[in-house]
């Protein structure tokens, strides 16, 4: 690393010295331009420890930038066998990288059910997430389990909401009050009934609502309906016939049903607002565009888009500029009866415009996506789970508008594209890491400069094979800052922003 040191000005003369600011003003602009308006990244990770069991759940924007995840993740308690799958919150950056993780520590040894589920920005900063943990007492039963967190992950309060012997929260939405309304199951095994819960800043009960016959009765989602009542939708299952379909309640913020509806097909897993004041809802066996009564519009069935085998969606969101972006599972038929992560994108009217697919072509291997979201840059992140390692790890798939793709995971793969990561951590003082990829064997050349485009540093100038790579920045010897460091590789550029502050 060469940093810059402070010389005696050279005398120049008038002209050389204008022609130097407008170099300046020219790089000055193109660090700027080129920290807004990047290139659509794609990538495949899967993230975990050694053990099964990892799994995300849902992914939402976090508040100062990347995106916070929240599952499970599996630790190991000293011996082969005893592992135990924790709750689990994890922001990631933009490129996939973990940023900080934090887990809820099981309350039952041997256990493998602790997870969240939902996720929501926290009304007064920070996240709460909702899910299922099992009982202390009496191993084999689930509560409800409710945890805030800060921005940095830090643990505020847990709490655990013991309402029947087998209770569960699926998703979480802002009451508006500083409140929040949760829904989700609850009831004795096999006999589930829905529940309602709303809750407090301090996570204390308000109200709770909970109603039902037996079976499979339970809602999947909940959002605000903008007039200040909430949606929530999931299934309710006949007691004759066995079969599944929509469930959609209308409910006030004291908990008072307004009105219920049903749709013709099965479990509703997630409903989000339209453009056009409507909803798309996915189902397990299709995406269902809804008008703002919940009248069907338009249905596409998996086996539309999917083919023959079809599969499952776990959901689906309308994205810019119109249309909507799904996710879920794939089924292969045999002799694989593989099952992969699928990604697919439909305009406005349903049609389908891609469908990616991605996971092992080996016999019975399990890849699926639970959530999706548009990234800022246009593209879609979806995440869930894989088995296509020796355990079952989080699995994170990044595809542009265009459903393109790129590999570049942590599992000796080498990237296809050049990737240039925020520096970790930003703002920094006095060392950051930066990391970055390379698809082949390129001279790299890593150098950072400050506001008026003056090199102060060259953190890299050699030739480099391909993969990933890391390297810090000391920057003992600068003074606080924005800074930018700019990765050239051949033809290629990248350029991102940090900030030194002492």
């Amino acid at each position: 690393m060469r940093l810059g040191k402070c010389q005696a000005a050279p005398q120049i003369n008038t002209g050389e010295s204008t022609m130097k600011k407008i170099y300046s003003v020219i790089l000055i602009g193109y660090l700027l331009i080129n920290i807004d308006i990047q290139a659509q990244t794609s990538y495949e990770k899967w993230i975990g420890g050694p053990y099964s069991g990892d799994v995300a759940s849902k992914i939402i924007p976090a508040s100062d930038g990347g995106f916070i995840i929240v599952g499970a993740w599996t630790v190991d308690y000293g011996q082969s066998w005893d592992t135990e799958t924790d709750a689990a919150i994890i922001k990631i950056d933009e490129t996939g990288s973990i940023v900080w993780r934090t887990m809820i520590p099981t309350v039952a040894r041997y256990t493998s059910a602790d997870l969240f589920k939902g996720v929501a920005p926290a009304s007064d900063g920070g996240y709460l997430a909702v899910g299922v943990i099992q009982t202390a007492n009496d191993v084999g039963k689930e509560d409800v389990l409710i945890a805030k967190f800060n921005t940095n992950g830090d643990t505020v309060w847990t709490r655990r909401y013991d309402i029947a012997a087998y209770d569960c929260a699926n998703a979480v939405v802002p009451a508006g009050d500083r409140g929040y309304i949760i829904a989700g199951r609850c009831g004795p095994l096999g006999d589930d009934n829905i529940l309602l819960l709303k809750i407090n800043s301090s996570g204390d009960t308000l109200w709770t609502r909970k109603w039902g016959g037996t079976l499979a009765d339970k809602l999947n989602d909940v959002i605000s309906s903008g007039d200040g009542n909430f949606y929530a939708v999931g299934c309710i299952q006949n007691q004759s016939t066995y079969v599944l379909s929509d469930y959609i309640i209308k409910l006030s913020t004291t908990g008072d049903t307004l009105w219920t509806k049903r749709i013709t097909g099965g479990e509703a897993i997630s409903v989000r607002p339209t453009a056009d004041g409507g909803y798309i809802i996915a189902e397990k066996q299709a995406i269902v565009k809804v008008d703002a009564d919940f009248i069907e519009t338009w249905r596409k069935n998996v086996s539309t888009f999917l083919g023959m085998m079809g599969g499952n969606v776990r959901c689906a969101i309308p994205i810019t500029g119109g249309g909507y972006v799904a996710a879920g599972k794939s089924d292969e038929m045999s002799p694989s009866f593989n099952q992969q992560l699928f990604v697919a994108r439909f305009n406005a009217t349903g049609d389908s415009i891609w469908v990616k697919r991605f996971g092992e072509g080996t016999n019975y291997k399990q890849d699926e996506a639970f959530s999706v979201i548009e990234a800022s840059d246009g593209g879609f992140l979806s995440v869930g789970f894989t088995n296509r390692g020796s355990s079952m790890d989080i699995y994170l798939v990044k595809v542009t508008s265009d459903g393109l793709t790129a590999i570049e995971n942590q599992n000796g793969i080498s990237p296809i594209s050049f990737i240039l990561e925020q520096n970790y951590p930003n703002p920094f003082n006095p060392a950051t890491t930066i990391k970055y990829s390379i698809p082949q064997v390129s001279h790299v050349n890593i150098s950072v400069y400050d506001l008026i485009g003056r090199e102060v540093a060259i953190l890299v100038n050699e030739t480099q094979s391909a993969g990933s790579h890391q390297m810090t920045f000391k920057a003992q010897n600068l003074s606080s800052g924005i800074y930018f460091y700019k990765l050239t590789a051949g033809r290629i550029t990248h350029i991102k922003k940090m900030t030194l502050i002492k």
